[in-house]
């Protein structure tokens, strides 16, 4: 994430009342920088590389103002705990290794955007989000068999 959408994010969280947070600066890089997305320990981790040390319970509360603005999404893979990534212009599908458990984002083509669409609006269905998930095993996994 670059150093200008850092900045419109605390602007646009100063607007709500919010002061600024070098922690929720480096939770943002850490996000930026995943190849999946990242459970808290994750970014607790990646925090204390960067010799960030805060308590658990702040990085939970930055991680729901985050969340609470749509600046970022919590991603639940069925794991029993829960995942964050950076929003984008909508919920994505992730592909799902089952014997490493990589995760891999992916996108949906265009037909199945126009379905989706055109279905919630036949039914006069207001989507506000959806989970769609492919378990299968992964490239790696699938040529050490």
């Amino acid at each position: 994430m670059s150093s200008q959408l850092i900045a419109k994010v605390n602007q646009s969280l100063k607007i709500h009342g919010y002061r600024y947070s070098v922690l929720r600066d480096k939770i943002l890089e850490i996000l930026d920088l995943s190849d999946e997305p990242a459970t808290v320990l994750n970014i607790i981790s990646g925090l204390a590389k960067g010799k960030i040390h805060p308590n658990k319970t702040t990085v939970y509360r930055e991680l729901e103002t985050l969340t609470k603005h749509n600046i970022i999404y919590e991603v639940n893979l069925g794991e029993g705990k829960k995942r964050y990534e950076l929003a984008s212009d909508q919920p994505h599908p992730h592909l799902i290794c089952k014997k490493c458990g990589s995760i891999k984002c992916t996108r949906l083509n265009l037909t199945i955007e126009s379905w989706l669409s055109s279905f919630c609006t036949q039914n006069n269905f207001k989507l506000e989000d959806h989970v769609l998930e492919f378990f299968g095993i992964c490239q790696i996994c699938n040529q050490t068999n």
